[in-house]
């Protein structure tokens, strides 16, 4: 309608509590454009915040310079200074000339204002300006012009973002290093390198250094492996969390000899790097379990489970013999599904090797794989005359759980009187529910679990 009667009202909703009824509002007061900019700008003095910032963003789409000097009063605000220096910047011309003239005002918070609201703007004219905020003795100032610096990717300013590393501020440095990040400039990579070899109050910087140096590719390789070998753990953990970025298979090896590493940051840092290598980092793996030391075997252990994928299943299911590793490699191996689910099967059924306890381990990760099948253990318990192998038939049958069992292990009751028959009842038991599991052998009755002990003699050929 554009009825300027419209406009007060509207304004008034700006405070509303509803967040879409703000900028449903905003939208329809930017509808009147020019002609509603004097109770706009009246609106720049209410007492509410709400409103306050919704007549900005309204001045922000009505761009009309005549807003200019009353955004610039709203600088010294604190609750729409940030508001009112972006709308200055996005109104352009004489908008961002003032945000520049604000870079040297006497209160701080208006210079902070002004050197992030530049960030909103790609004029040129604000290059020099900035780079002369970057010496301002307010932290926040340098940072947040570095920021704008940054977001304007003029070649002249990449020596003063690569010089603000060195600021006194860790927050500074850390900006310097972010905006680095998207600038890639071959002439960082020494002054990066130095960042991660010499920060010591933040170890975002050097991660950000990293990231930087990452981005810059096969020149910054050498460097960065040989940040690998520093002494600082901080150090070793920023070049091998940049090497993961690169996803340069020449990564690998390096980053799998870092495994021996036992300071968790750098595990940390070498585990994703390695992950991110997926297949390719799999072999080195391998040979690092089965060559590695204590810590690099479970490192490695840990790093297979991560990436997956069937080559790692027999790997990880050999690693159960290892102390070092077994603990990884019994968390994960069930996430395998079937793969695993065959090679546990496999392994539970070797007779020499492993020992009981880690059978029983393997035996407690099979039960947790869906669908997992019972029949190898059901063949181990009524052919294979080894106790122990007996036993571990039963311990399966009873953790799987699956009632396709209780049938072998009721006739395996009935034919046996030695120590495994209370085991194998127990297990029986266990698996049955309350209604009556049948035994549907040909030769063999149908028995309910809370008959079976009350026989007597198990070879009674009444029974079976």
């Amino acid at each position: 309608m554009k009825d300027l009667r419209a406009v007060k009202p509207l304004i008034g909703l700006l405070a509303d509590q509803d967040y879409e009824i703000r900028i449903k509002t905003i939208d329809a007061l930017g509808e009147f454009g020019s002609s509603a900019l004097n109770h706009l700008i009246s609106a720049l003095k209410s007492d509410n915040v709400q409103i306050k910032k919704g007549s900005i963003y309204v001045l922000m789409i009505i761009k009309d310079s005549r807003a200019i000097m009353p955004l610039i009063e709203s600088l010294r605000d604190n609750d729409i200074a940030h508001v009112a220096a972006e709308a200055l910047a996005k109104i352009g011309g004489n908008g961002v000339k003032s945000l520049c003239f604000a870079l040297s005002n006497n209160n701080s918070k208006v210079r902070r204002a002004a050197a992030d609201g530049l960030r909103y703007t790609t004029d040129v004219q604000i290059v020099d300006p900035l780079i002369e905020a970057l010496k301002d003795y307010d932290i926040d100032v340098r940072r947040f012009a570095l920021r704008s610096l940054g977001n304007l990717r003029d070649p002249r300013s990449r020596k003063y973002i690569t010089d603000s590393l060195k600021d006194s501020a860790h927050l500074v440095r850390l900006a310097a290093a972010a905006e680095l990040i998207e600038i890639a400039d071959l002439s960082s990579i020494a002054p990066l390198v130095e960042t991660i070899r010499t920060e010591k109050e933040d170890h975002y910087v050097q991660t950000y250094a990293g990231q930087a140096l990452a981005k810059l590719g096969d020149k910054a390789l050498e460097p960065l492996l040989s940040l690998l070998e520093d002494k600082d753990p901080s150090v070793r953990a920023s070049s091998a969390f940049a090497l993961g970025l690169m996803n340069d298979n020449r990564t690998i090896i390096p980053l799998v000899s870092l495994l021996k590493d036992n300071d968790p940051i750098v595990s940390t840092s070498v585990h994703g790097a390695l992950v991110r290598q997926g297949e390719l980092a799999i072999d080195p793996l391998i040979n690092a379990l089965k060559h590695g030391d204590d810590i690099t075997r479970g490192n490695a252990v840990y790093v297979l489970c991560t990436i997956g994928g069937e080559r790692a299943v027999q790997p990880l299911v050999d690693a159960l013999k290892d102390k070092s590793a077994r603990f990884w490699a019994s968390t994960c191996l069930h996430s395998f599904g079937m793969p695993a689910a065959k090679a546990l099967t496999e392994f539970v059924r070797k007779k020499t090797d492993p020992a009981d306890d880690i059978r029983e381990s393997a035996i407690e990760i099979l039960s947790q794989i869906e669908n997992v099948s019972v029949e190898p253990f059901i063949e181990m318990l009524m052919n294979d005359y080894d106790p122990i192998s007996q036993r571990v038939a039963i311990v399966a049958l009873k953790t799987i759980k699956d009632p396709k069992g209780v049938p072998a292990l009721q006739a395996f009751v009935l034919q046996n009187n030695g120590p495994l028959k209370e085991i194998a009842l127990d297990a029986a038991k266990y698996i049955s529910t309350p209604k009556e599991i049948a035994i549907k052998e040909p030769n063999v009755i149908s028995t309910s679990m809370y008959d079976i002990n009350n026989i007597v003699d198990p070879g009674n050929r009444t029974v079976c």
